[in-house]
């Protein structure tokens, strides 16, 4: 943890300051991060309530005079990305395809709705991982049940 003006800030709220200033969407922050864009979209509404910023610039901005990014470098670094696996830009960063690995897994992707697909694509490869893990093992347990109760794809 590093403190500043007495407000503590984790090492993961500093990767996510420095993804900001890189210029990384939430979607893109969260894909690597391994998180859900919901929890990204909150730890940045935590950020901007604990040091009282209007938006992600001002925060940007208040964390380069606080120091906890590195000035006269680009792009932004600070100590704690080392541990994370921080792209150069969005082609990277978006090189897992959920959509296509759930397609790869069998999945019906193609019978889902616009709307449905795109809740789908912005799942991480841990997420779609997981949702499969589920899947195969309800199959496991009862493998004639279709699972129309239970509609995860």
């Amino acid at each position: 943890m590093t403190q500043t003006a007495g407000r503590a800030v984790s090492e993961v709220d500093l990767v996510l300051v420095t993804m900001l200033a890189r210029g990384y969407t939430t979607a893109v922050a969260a894909r690597e991060m391994h998180l859900s864009p919901y929890t990204v979209g909150e730890r940045i509404s935590v950020l901007l309530e604990r040091f009282n910023c209007k938006n992600r610039a001002e925060l940007v901005a208040f964390c380069y005079v606080n120091e906890l990014l590195s000035g006269g470098t680009w792009p932004p670094e600070q100590g704690a990305t080392a541990g994370f696996p921080i792209t150069k830009g969005d082609d990277e960063a978006m090189s897992f395809n959920a959509l296509e690995a759930l397609r790869a897994a069998g999945q019906p992707i193609d019978l889902l709705s616009s709307s449905q697909c795109g809740v789908l694509a912005e799942l991480t490869e841990h997420e779609v991982e997981v949702l499969l893990s589920i899947q195969r093992r309800l199959s496991e347990v009862e493998p004639d049940i279709e699972g129309q109760e239970l509609k995860l794809l």
